[in-house]
Parts: C-alpha cells; sequence; structure tokens
C-alpha cells in the first residue's frame, strides 16, 4: 500500500478490534521507530512512548476512557473503543526540557506527538492495519495504571497525551465499539456520522 493509499484508512478512526489478530512483534517495533525517527525541535526529546500489547491494561485504560464533562459516557459502555487495540501507543511527555530560545514546552510536546502520532498511524496503514486515536481519558488514572506495571514517568508531566489504537477491524462498521465480543455501542445509533468528509482549504502558490 502505498502513502496516498495508507493515508485514506489512516484519516478514519477505528473503534472496534479483532483480537485474535494481533500485531507482530517485527511491525510493532518497526512501527515504533518509525514514530521516534520523526523530527523534534533541536532533536530534543519531549515525549516518552509506551507500547502496550497487554490486554488486560489496554482493557483498564478503556474503562477509563471517557471524558467527566460529557453526560454520554455515563452509560455504561459508553467508552473509547479506540484503546481496546491489540497495539496501543501512549505518548507522554517528559520533564520540561528548556533551550536558549525559551521555546514553550508545552506547545512543542504537542508538535512533536503530532508529528510522531501521523507518522505511526500512516505506517501501520501501510502495513495493513486501521488506527483510531483518542485523547479522552481520566490521565491521572491511566498514569498510576503505567506507574504499577514498572513504567517511570516524568515527575512533571504536563500537558494532555495521546493515544493510538492499532490491529485489525472486527466489523465493517469502524463506529461499532466490542467489548467481550459484543457490540455494547454504536455511533450509528447515537447519530454519529463516521463518514464525514472533510475539506481541507490548500493554497498553492
Amino acid at each position: 500500500m502505498n502513502n496516498l493509499q495508507a493515508s485514506l484508512v489512516a484519516e478514519r478512526c477505528q473503534r472496534n478490534w479483532n483480537a485474535k489478530k494481533l500485531v507482530s512483534d517485527e511491525h510493532v517495533n518497526e512501527i515504533i521507530k518509525v514514530a521516534t525517527n520523526m523530527p523534534t525541535k533541536q532533536n530534543k526529546e519531549y515525549y516518552q512512548l509506551v507500547a502496550s500489547t497487554d490486554q488486560t491494561l489496554n482493557r483498564q485504560i478503556y474503562n477509563v476512557a471517557i471524558d467527566d464533562n460529557n453526560d454520554g459516557f455515563k452509560k455504561q459502555f459508553h467508552r473509547n473503543g479506540q484503546v481496546l487495540a491489540p497495539l496501543l501507543l501512549i505518548w507522554l511527555s517528559t520533564n520540561p526540557v528548556g533551550d536558549k530560545f525559551d521555546d514553550s514546552f508545552i506547545e512543542q510536546f504537542q508538535i512533536s506527538i503530532g508529528i510522531s502520532s501521523g507518522a505511526a498511524a500512516l505506517h501501520a496503514a501501510s502495513l495493513g492495519y486501521k488506527t483510531g486515536y483518542c485523547c479522552c481519558f481520566k490521565w491521572g488514572i491511566v498514569s498510576s495504571l503505567l506507574k504499577a506495571k514498572g513504567i517511570k514517568l516524568s515527575e512533571q508531566s504536563v500537558g494532555h497525551g495521546l493515544t493510538l489504537g492499532i490491529g485489525h477491524a472486527k466489523t465493517d462498521y469502524r463506529g461499532d465499539v466490542l467489548v467481550d465480543k459484543k457490540i455494547r455501542l454504536s455511533l450509528r445509533n447515537d447519530g454519529v456520522d463516521c463518514n464525514i468528509e472533510k475539506e481541507i482549504m490548500v493554497h498553492k502558490i
């Protein structure tokens, strides 16, 4: 699959996954390498990356993939199914680093994870996988879950992180959320259109 074809796959958010079709170790390592090879300002480490194939952990993160300010998430199974993927990439900040230009660390962190995650999604799609982004979590609980796994997180983490689910689709409709082999939520029933076509204004000079 070429980059243009892959971009059409990565453009769409996948919310259900075939748990029996895993991401190979070779592909996990390849996707990680592509993501972390992407440029950051002055090649500094503005983020750290967690790559989880631990389905117990991913399920725990799914349980807190909610927005407390959105009443819809009060429903039992209204969660962001993107994170139930066989491979879940999680971008988190490092301790703030300074530079002689006095740039905003949060701004550079956000730019860096945008570039990194975009490359990861594009490459994963080129390998035949579906992808789904999510940044809606109770991040304090996610941090505690990662620390319990022995992952050393920065003491001064700033800004929101970002996740990208990667795997193979379980149903033909990417807006279905499957939990324990059952469709627990379908965005079409909530009146959400998963087929919106965006029109980015482009200027050629």
